[in-house]
């Protein structure tokens, strides 16, 4: 999308209309499926989410490739410091801006998120299901909070409210599906995170995450937290009708599309110890179309 185009689309000045494209660039080069998503969105919407998107996504960088150990720090300051009305000068933060001020973006769902991520920095494994929902929760469910205002902006107050365990669910199987699609790639960097007492009740060890084919007792665990993803997706789509009608397609194609990668990696043989899922472009192009 050119400047231009950006700025009629949400009808903002030209600079404004930069910082969003520069946002929406960050989203299709690093996550094509939330892309396709909510490309659907009437463009004004669309923009605040690219907004948010960048900011989760840079957020996430500087814990998981930081250019500088200190990367995490800044940008927590920063963010204080955009809480308290200053915005620091770039394309993401100035777009974050525009879209809080569009939508009325709440602020303790961000607060969450980097709670969240900082907890990363000193990587421990769940030890049962609770850790790893919670973190969820804080690092992905936080981001359907961020985007309720968004995608319920002509919901009454009192109902949007009722819509929040809906948001929530979505960006927490989205996560859930993250961490099933990346087993072996989260492993060979150290990370597990697959519950110790689950790995302990299936009989999973660290050493079996190293193999090159997955064994029955991984594929049974692999499904445990697949059913809970599934489940999530569940009650997004059930949940759909009730947020505005443009925002709709955008919540179904999202869940169907993060829905598709648990279907990939089944129709795989479960390799996510070794490959990293990727749904085929003729598939997404189909979810699109069926909405």
């Amino acid at each position: 999308m050119s400047r231009a185009t950006a700025g009629r689309a949400a009808n903002v000045d030209a600079s404004t209309a930069a910082d969003l494209a520069w946002c929406e660039a960050l989203t299709r080069r690093h996550s094509a499926s939330f892309r396709l998503a909510f490309g659907t969105l009437p463009k004004e919407k669309a923009s605040a989410v690219w907004a948010v998107y960048a900011f989760c996504r840079l957020a996430d960088d500087a814990v998981d490739a930081p250019a500088d150990p200190e990367d995490f720090d800044l940008l927590r300051l920063q963010w204080r410091r955009f809480r308290e009305g200053s915005t620091p000068s770039s394309h993401m933060w100035r777009a974050l801006r525009w879209a809080t001020d569009r939508f009325g973006l709440p602020t303790a769902p961000f607060d969450d998120l980097l709670a969240g991520l900082d907890s990363d920095r000193a990587f421990r494994q769940p030890e049962d299901d609770a850790e790893l929902l919670l973190y969820c929760d804080r690092v992905a469910g936080t981001v359907g909070r961020m985007l309720l205002p968004i995608l319920a902006a002509r919901v009454p107050p009192q109902e949007r409210t009722a819509l929040s365990d809906a948001a929530t669910a979505l960006g927490c199987a989205m996560q859930l599906t993250n961490i099933l699609r990346d087993v072996g790639e989260d492993r060979r960097m150290g990370r597990i995170y697959l519950p110790a007492a689950a790995m302990r009740e299936t009989g999973v060890t660290a050493e079996d995450l190293d193999a090159a084919v997955p064994s029955a007792d991984f594929v049974a665990l692999w499904e445990r937290y697949a059913a809970l993803a599934e489940a999530d997706y569940a009650a997004t789509l059930s949940a759909a009708p009730r947020f505005d009608p443009d925002s709709r397609k955008a919540l179904r194609v999202s869940a169907k599309a993060y829905r598709a990668i648990l279907h990939e990696v089944r129709r795989h043989g479960y390799d996510c110890l070794v490959n990293r899922t990727v749904v085929p472009a003729w598939r997404k192009a189909v979810l699109l179309l069926g909405g």
